[in-house]
């Protein structure tokens, strides 16, 4: 196959490692709406969701080919935020461009005359399915590879696997695998009886059946019959710095397009600014929440200054993760609440308000 020509696949992967130290924005693809521009340092992310689908199929190929966990995480961050900050949560449209702060994405508009078709929309579809696909995999060894941890159903060649657990908001996940001794209907490959489970690198750390995991992967036998799998992953809120590069600017006018969306002048940042990470997913203040227009868009950014964060639960409507964000340097203290960036931005409404930016 083409993706294992070793010339190709060596390019491929050179390309995609360039594009993550300059390009990765803030909001989990890259560039600046299909611009690159030094994305990764700039204020003001914009990421067009066709470009998010491709970003996130090149990063399937790419482990599927080399077997790398770092693809999946990519992906990953890829899919819980800018993809789905863009669909829109009644499901009947999306973003043609998702940005990190503002009232709202720019709206996809319909193409050639065609009242139901914009090709971010018809590319969402496709995502979904990418995903599906990728939850679960078989290795040139045969053994089966559970890639990724959202509640699922599915097959890979005899096995039947079953994940439950709220992933990315839970941090325990239970799997099982009905393993049956044979031949593998993938590529007639044989089926070893192990299963591998990745080792996702947004969290402080994983334990199997109540053993801690180190590296990439962890790997355990299977049994014919039932298997059950527990899975509990630490993590804490990561606060990070912006991406300084030599070239970036702000991009203001091309990020507010004040022209479509005259509720969006004025709102783009001048000034880098932190971002706040809770294992895959990015977190956002939110109008939603009952934060304030100041507190979301007038603020001391805490960038470079050395802040700590702690987050507590908080019970919300109308969001999927929802948490109270208490930041502390030495007598400096403050609190916001924050909610996940998918639920913060994933509707067409100008009167909405959020941002990523902290």
């Amino acid at each position: 196959e083409v993706r294992r020509e070793p010339r190709i696949l060596e390019a491929v992967e050179r390309i995609v490692a360039k594009l993550e130290r300059g390009e990765l924005n803030a909001v989990g693809c890259v560039g600046f709406f299909d611009h690159f521009t030094h994305a990764a340092a700039c204020p003001n992310a914009t990421t067009e969701p066709c470009d998010v689908t491709h970003w996130i199929r090149v990063n399937r190929e790419l482990f599927l080919a080399t077997g790398k966990a770092h693809y999946l995480d990519t992906l990953e961050f890829a899919f819980y935020n800018a993809f789905l900050a863009g669909v829109y949560r009644d499901g009947k449209w999306g973003a043609h461009s998702v940005r990190s702060h503002g009232t709202r994405h720019r709206t996809a508009p319909h193409q050639v005359g065609m009242a139901y078709h914009q090709c971010c929309i018809d590319n969402m579809p496709r995502t979904f399915v990418d995903i599906c696909e990728t939850v679960l995999s078989r290795g040139k060894d045969g053994a089966l590879s559970v890639n990724l941890y959202g509640d699922a159903r599915g097959t890979c060649g005899a096995d039947a696997v079953r994940i439950t657990g709220g992933y990315p908001f839970g941090n325990v996940v239970k799997v099982v695998v009905d393993h049956a001794v044979g031949q593998s209907l993938v590529s007639g490959a044989p089926r070893a009886d192990v299963v591998r489970f990745r080792n996702p690198a947004w969290f402080d750390g994983l334990t199997l059946n109540g053993k801690p995991v180190t590296g990439e992967w962890a790997e355990a036998p299977l049994a014919p019959g039932e298997n059950v799998f527990r899975l509990e992953f630490r993590r804490s809120p990561r606060l990070v710095d912006s991406t300084v590069l030599p070239g970036a600017d702000a991009r203001a006018g091309e990020f507010e397009r004040a022209n479509e969306n005259p509720e969006m002048k004025g709102l783009a940042r001048t000034a880098p600014a932190a971002r706040l990470f809770y294992g895959p997913l990015l977190l956002a203040k939110a109008k939603r929440l009952g934060v304030t227009r100041t507190e979301i868009f007038d603020f001391k950014s805490v960038d470079g200054r050395g802040f700590a964060c702690t987050l507590k639960p908080l019970k919300a409507s109308g969001v999927d993760g929802a948490w109270t964000a208490e930041f502390a340097k030495g007598g400096e203290t403050f609190s916001v609440k924050v909610c996940d960036f998918a639920s913060a931005a994933d509707a067409d409404d100008p009167e909405n308000l959020f941002s990523i930016w902290f």
